[in-house]
């Protein structure tokens, strides 16, 4: 869920500013896939250093016959503008796969991001989010919420963050033979989150996020997604990255595992 989404270097975005309009990433391996819930836009938010309007597209296509039938398509289209203190970041993304003739995996989502930057130290944001996953049981997953982001720590090549905000999430489950077939969920939870960027020199960026979702109402029933980053340039085009997703659900769906994991490796092309 989170490929196309690594930190690019602040090198790179320094002698690539004025090509930034378009951003093909191509993956040349990807193992693993993690089934999150919450979507991590720290990342998105990082690669925004100037005004202006620009986009990436990521997508990715395996097709296999004869002994093995497979057919796997994954595409994302990341959209961010800013305009001074505004910035607004839209994040889409499709997955489908059939092994077979048999559909394994199908998902989707759309995220809405928006941010008025008050000074140095604060920043207020609203987001929405729409998202579907088959074989987590989401026939629908809509959410909207508000709150701020601290900055705690700022130096030349370390920042580290912190946001709280409060979001109402709506849920329907599939329809099927659980028990909780076509069950509708409505919740209020709080979303806290902790973002860490290092850049100790012009070819490695680090990056880590962690997020905690807890249901106001019930404390037991409660969301977690961790996810840290790294990208090493080898040209001033071309990165090499690598992420490890974590994601966790304290109360899943019927028949769906509470806990998923992903280790993305891939190449950062600029174009």
């Amino acid at each position: 869920m989170f490929d196309s989404r690594i930190d690019r270097l602040s090198a790179m975005r320094k002698k690539t500013t004025a090509m930034r309009p378009l951003l093909v990433l191509l993956w040349v391996l990807v193992a693993g896939s993690a089934h999150a819930q919450i979507v991590n836009t720290q990342p998105l938010l990082s690669k925004i250093t100037d005004d202006g309007l620009s986009a990436e597209l990521g997508t990715s296509l395996e097709w296999r016959t004869g002994n093995v039938e497979l057919f796997r398509l994954s595409a994302s289209l990341l959209v961010t503008m800013r305009l001074c203190d505004h910035t607004l970041v839209s994040s889409s993304n499709l997955e489908f796969g059939e092994r077979a003739g048999e559909r394994f995996l199908f998902r989707t989502f759309t995220h809405l991001r928006y941010q008025f930057r008050i000074d140095d130290l604060v920043t207020l944001e609203t987001f929405a989010q729409v998202a579907h996953d088959e074989f987590r049981r989401i026939t629908l997953r809509g959410l909207v919420g508000a709150g701020a982001r601290w900055t705690l720590w700022s130096s030349e090549d370390t920042t580290f963050r912190l946001g709280t905000a409060w979001m109402f999430e709506h849920e329907r489950f599939a329809d099927g033979t659980t028990p909780d077939s076509g069950q509708r969920r409505a919740n209020h939870r709080a979303s806290i989150y902790l973002d860490l960027r290092h850049d100790p020199n012009e070819d490695l960026a680090i990056g880590a996020t962690v997020y905690y979702q807890p249901r106001l109402s019930d404390g037991s029933d409660w969301q977690l997604a961790a996810e840290s980053r790294l990208a090493v340039a080898v040209t001033e085009a071309l990165a090499l990255t690598l992420q490890l997703v974590l994601a966790y659900d304290s109360t899943p769906p019927d028949e769906v595992v509470d806990l998923d994991t992903a280790t993305l490796v891939g190449v950062s092309i600029s174009l």
